[in-house]
């Protein structure tokens, strides 16, 4: 049973304590109390409802948080945080969550994103972010959506800095897409007030609130020693500069700390970002893909070379 209540009907409540449910109707002055009730009986076309919930950027459903313009259109988070302005209206993000939205949304049943390679999976919406970081038929190294200093599984560890440990992330910055950190927790007193996500850019260190993190499953990256901007062929991708140049994933040493952050080719270095400034290495290593064997029963990831786990090591180079 859905009741609704028209905005032509109210409540008065009188100095004297005694209530009267007062109405106005259009064309109309209301003497008598009113309450008006409906019961839904039929839903719309399906395919008109899916049109009402997906994002009017990219067309696609908006998972949580989904965002409101000044006038009313919605937005899926990962396009807001590319955007200044609505790309409907041009209206600014001014209007905060659609709250009502993200209900609905997450108490849809969908599909998995890769199930046109097999996958039969459904489940509601706000399970996605999980079985897509881990679902067999995903590509094995991918982006996941975060914010707010969460992390999916099968995050990759980047590096370590006073104490804690760093997954790899990026992020949209002034026209760029670039490669930066995110603690797993927040060390005290390192960035108060701050987000545990950051970049190098510009000289400095920009926090950042949603980002994408980098997974895969263990045995299938690795890191190798390079210098001067140079990169591989089986390099993992990072991100891209604001003038369309391709970032890539690196890290170096820096005061004892193993920092990942970005390789920007023709600057011929690697950056990082430490304690608000901006860090820059011609040596450092950088994120390649494992070109793994086909399956078979005796591989074993925890023999590949160089591999990332729990308990990775200083750079061979440092050693």
């Amino acid at each position: 049973m859905y009741f609704c209540t028209p905005p032509s009907v109210y409540y008065v409540r009188r100095k004297n304590g005694n209530r009267r449910l007062g109405a106005r109707m259009a064309g109309a002055e209301a003497s008598d109390a009113v309450m008006m009730s409906c019961e839904l009986k039929e839903l719309g076309p399906v395919s008109e409802i899916m049109k009402l919930l997906e994002c009017p950027i990219c067309k696609g459903l908006p998972i949580p948080p989904i965002w409101n313009c000044d006038n009313g259109h919605i937005s899926c988070d990962q396009c807001k945080s590319q955007l200044d302005e609505c790309g409907l209206c041009r209206a600014p993000f001014a209007g905060g969550r659609n709250f009502f939205m993200e209900g609905v949304v997450n108490d849809c049943l969908v599909t998995c994103p890769y199930a046109e390679v097999g996958c039969g999976a459904v489940f509601r919406t706000h399970f996605m972010k999980n079985h897509a970081a881990e679902c067999k038929f995903g590509p094995k190294i991918k982006w996941i959506s975060c914010q707010n200093g969460n992390f999916p599984p099968n995050a990759i560890k980047g590096g370590r800095q006073h104490g804690v440990d760093l997954f790899i992330i990026r992020a949209p910055h002034m026209g760029s897409t670039t490669p930066g950190k995110l603690y797993e927790f927040a060390p005290p007193g390192v960035h108060p007030g701050g987000s545990k996500a950051t970049l190098a850019w510009g000289g400095g260190e920009r926090h950042k609130f949603s980002y994408e993190v980098l997974v895969a499953p263990l045995g299938h990256v690795s890191w190798v020693t390079s210098q001067n901007g140079d990169t591989t062929h089986n390099a993992v991708i990072g991100g891209v500069s604001e003038t369309g140049e391709t970032l890539y994933i690196g890290r170096f040493l820096h005061e004892d700390n193993l920092i990942n952050g970005k390789i920007h080719p023709s600057h011929r270095c690697c950056y990082i970002g430490v304690n608000g400034r901006e860090i820059a290495s011609s040596t450092y290593e950088i994120l390649v893909k494992v070109d793994l064997p086909p399956p078979t029963e005796s591989n074993d990831d925890s023999t590949m070379n160089r591999n990332i786990s729990d308990n990775d090591d200083m750079p061979a180079y440092y050693s």
